[in-house]
């Protein structure tokens, strides 16, 4: 049956069945209570589609104004690890710790909460880390699990967090509310990732 509900020819020969017998069936209708019941029908249908809409965009709109309130959580989170990392390395004589506080920690901690969410300005400067940190952790292996590696989970969580609320923002704007959680759209957008693998 699935096979066959696939097919356009079979689709088209059930709504012809349907018309035939509508077409048929008409002549013996009360042709004035026919039009007042197909007038209430579709007053009906528009206002039931009407009120899915509005929840559905409700509900979108809540959506994206939690993932903001989560985003604005992570970059809490970064701000206060970014400060005690400061604090603690901004005295440290060891060159590969001051390039990091120099040209990483402090650059991130100037940006402010709009920035931290748009999230493009990050990309430049969280690059910056990977040359000096490699060096540290030759001479100290322990230093990027016991300091570095939640920060970088918490900043790739914020870009994932970004990515959604760029997805949801763009599913309001050009796509509706009423779209497959298997949109091409969200694909595409996504460089061949679901929305359901994020």
């Amino acid at each position: 049956m699935k096979v066959l509900l696939r097919r356009s020819w079979f689709r088209i020969t059930l709504v012809a069945i349907a018309l035939i017998a509508v077409a048929a069936a008409y002549p013996h209708f009360d042709e004035v209570r026919l039009r007042e019941n197909v007038t209430d029908a579709l007053r009906s249908t528009t206002l039931l589609f009407a009120v899915c809409t509005a929840l559905s965009l409700s509900m979108l709109n809540n959506y994206i104004k939690g993932l903001k309130d989560s985003a604005i959580s992570h970059i809490s989170n970064i701000r206060a690890m970014l400060e005690s990392y400061y604090d603690k390395f901004n005295e440290s004589e060891d060159e590969n710790l001051q390039e990091i506080v120099n040209e990483y920690i402090l650059p991130l901690l100037s940006f402010s909460t709009h920035e931290w969410l748009a999230h493009d300005s990050l990309n430049p400067v969280l690059s910056r880390i990977v040359d000096p940190l490699t060096r540290l952790v030759e001479t100290n292996p322990e230093i990027a699990p016991r300091y570095f590696l939640r920060l970088e989970d918490e900043i790739n969580e914020l870009g994932i967090n970004y990515v959604k609320r760029v997805i949801s923002g763009l599913h309001a704007k050009n796509r509706g509310v009423f779209c497959s959680h298997k949109c091409r759209h969200c694909y595409h957008i996504l460089g061949g990732l679901t929305a359901k693998q994020l």
